[in-house]
């Protein structure tokens, strides 16, 4: 069913192109880095291989997936034994790479807010015990990530981000990342496209490869962070 459906969406797409009403197309998914037992995954390869069954391989210009600091997978992990890291695939394809959910992490089914969080005083009154709880919790977890980010910053010798929000720092690296063409986060607030503006105009770190897999490889994830 799935093959059949974007196979046909594919076709349509590339014909498109071809005509010269859209310069290219991608596909975004969750399942690609799913291991191969997993009955939702889906690999980038099979899309591939569909495209260019329908002739429109030639108008496949990017994919993309979830890329943050816990949910790495794509970049540096292959899903399984018997599947390459999808990084592997977009650079050997010659393909663009959108990472999305950069600040909404994954682990172990549960949602992790990679960002401070935005109550005031007077919003923080209107919550129930069990809400002020969960902030609390929130704001002690995103207080761990920054001294940890605080940390491997300063030992990468990087400045320029004394005093950053958390969610400014994972924006900055992931958008520096050699294989990353554009990060897509939410912008439902003024203050969110000011704090991603603030986030790229810090230093670029050179390494940004190597500084991302140090935080997640000093993420020890089961609700802290150390």
């Amino acid at each position: 069913w799935l093959q059949e459906h974007l196979s046909g969406a594919l076709e349509i797409l590339g014909k498109l192109v071809n005509s010269g009403q859209i310069a290219g197309f991608g596909v975004s998914s969750e399942a690609f880095d799913l291991p191969a037992q997993d009955p939702l995954a889906i690999r980038l390869e099979d899309v591939l291989s569909w495209a260019t069954a329908r002739g429109a391989r030639g108008g496949f210009k990017l994919v993309s997936w979830p890329l943050n600091w816990i949910e790495l997978t794509g970049l540096i992990v292959p899903a399984g034994e018997d599947r390459p890291v999808l990084c592997a695939i977009i650079q050997r394809e010659a393909l663009g790479l959108i990472a999305h959910r950069p600040l909404n992490a994954m682990s172990r089914g549960q949602l992790v807010r990679l960002a401070r969080p935005g109550l005031d005083q007077s919003q923080l009154a209107l919550l129930g015990e069990r809400e002020r709880q969960a902030f609390k919790n929130w704001s002690n977890l995103v207080d761990d990530l920054e001294r940890m980010a605080a940390e491997v910053i300063s030992d990468h010798g990087l400045a320029g981000y004394d005093g950053a929000p958390l969610q400014q720092v994972v924006l900055a690296t992931l958008a520096a990342l050699p294989e990353v063409n554009v990060v897509v986060t939410s912008m439902r607030r003024p203050e969110y496209v000011a704090d991603a503006r603030e986030a790229l105009g810090r230093p670029k770190p050179l390494a940004a490869r190597a500084l991302v897999e140090t935080m997640h490889e000093n993420l020890v994830f089961e609700g802290t962070a150390g």
